[in-house]
């Protein structure tokens, strides 16, 4: 158990510092338009999009993986990690885009693997449940495309 503790503090680490990394890149490229006060030329301007996607995938994959609470845990040093301990609860969020909304990226909903600390589901594990089931009715009844996470981050990327 203090080894996977410890797994996770580190991969909570070295994601934090990749964040920071990707986040300064970025603001070179920022403060290089604002004090030029002019737009980037278009390879430039490219990459800092590209900048910011990858630190908002990085961070979005590291709250919704294993290493920590979907709720509690954060990259950064306000988050919560170093509480958190013991197992965790896989759980698929299915996002629901209305009665004839389709979303940017061809798919009627999405799902999103969340990771909860054993504790919050104990806690919540009616509501989630009667959540789950909802989403897999309305789904039945207005049948669409279901996107996974990594189809989602795939459009994102083709997209910069």
């Amino acid at each position: 158990m203090k080894i996977r503790d410890n797994l996770r503090t580190i991969i909570k680490l070295a994601v934090r510092d990749e964040c920071k990394r990707l986040s300064k890149l970025h603001d070179l490229y920022f403060e290089k338009r604002r004090v030029k006060d002019k737009q980037l030329p278009p390879s430039q301007f490219r990459r800092e999009i590209q900048l910011h996607y990858m630190r908002e995938y990085l961070e979005k994959t590291f709250v919704n993986s294993i290493c920590v609470c979907a709720i509690y845990g954060s990259v950064y040093e306000g988050g919560s990690l170093n509480t958190i301990k013991g197992d965790r609860v896989r759980y698929s969020e299915i996002h629901g885009f209305g009665k004839d909304g389709i979303s940017a990226y061809g798919g009627r909903y999405e799902v999103e693997e969340k990771w909860f600390s054993l504790e919050y589901w104990e806690e919540h594990a009616d509501f989630l449940e009667r959540y789950q089931k909802r989403m897999l009715k309305e789904m039945q009844q207005k049948p669409g495309n279901v996107l996974t996470p990594l189809e989602v981050y795939q459009h994102e990327i083709n997209n910069i």
